[in-house]
């Protein structure tokens, strides 16, 4: 018998949920939100529906963690979220302990004794080695790696391939462009990159977010 979700976001990020359920199966997606449209995908052939249905547990798709967090304050009061979604050969390791929401594409790897925040992403083959720490809403891109004792604020979104070294802490809604390597601390709502990781710039986007109240 199948388990029943709904999707919470109707663009195209949605499709690649979608396949992790087709990967996996015993799943099925029968809806998707959208507070904005109505109708039917017409790639998914999937109903979308500017209303949350009580009766489904629910994941919200975007990768981008401003994106997710608004979603998620627009239908926290009304939605049932889904506790995890896990894609093929994924990991979670002993005394690891997670929130509502967690998303882990083909091959992602939480280590031991890690503790991760409500509807975090982690693409394909990111790894989170022992004793990290990964708040609300974050967002590991394919291949990213924090290695041990690592830590992200709310709202962190790591790039592709880019490397955060022990015991470093990177602040609330900052930005790790693709490949950097992180050996410092990153203050909150900045925008990094390069090897060795340094500032560029402030990250206008969640402080712009942040002051409309929406993070």
């Amino acid at each position: 018998m199948f388990k029943e979700y709904g999707l919470i976001g109707a663009g195209r990020g949605c499709y690649e949920i979608v396949d992790i359920v087709t990967r996996n199966g015993g799943i099925k997606i029968c809806e998707l939100w959208d507070e904005n449209k109505s109708g039917v995908d017409k790639h998914l052939n999937i109903k979308i529906n500017n209303m949350i249905n009580p009766d489904l547990s629910y994941i919200i798709t975007p990768g981008d963690p401003i994106v997710r967090k608004i979603l998620y304050n627009k239908t926290k009061k009304k939605a049932i979220y889904a506790p995890f979604l896990l894609g093929k050969n994924t990991h979670i390791g002993s005394r690891a302990k997670f929130d509502e929401g967690l998303i882990l594409q083909d091959g992602a790897i939480i280590s031991c004794d890690v503790k991760v925040g409500k509807h975090v992403f982690l693409n394909f083959y990111s790894v989170i080695a022992h004793d990290s720490t990964v708040g609300d809403f974050s967002f590991l891109g394919t291949f990213a790696n924090m290695m041990g004792y690592s830590k992200l604020g709310e709202g962190v979104l790591l790039g592709s391939g880019a490397l955060v070294l022990p015991d470093v802490e990177i602040g609330d809604w900052s930005t790790i462009g693709a490949g950097a390597v992180v050996n410092k601390n990153v203050p909150s709502n900045e925008v990094w990159a390069g090897n060795p990781a340094r500032f560029l710039r402030k990250n206008e986007d969640g402080i712009r977010e942040k002051n409309k109240g929406n993070i």
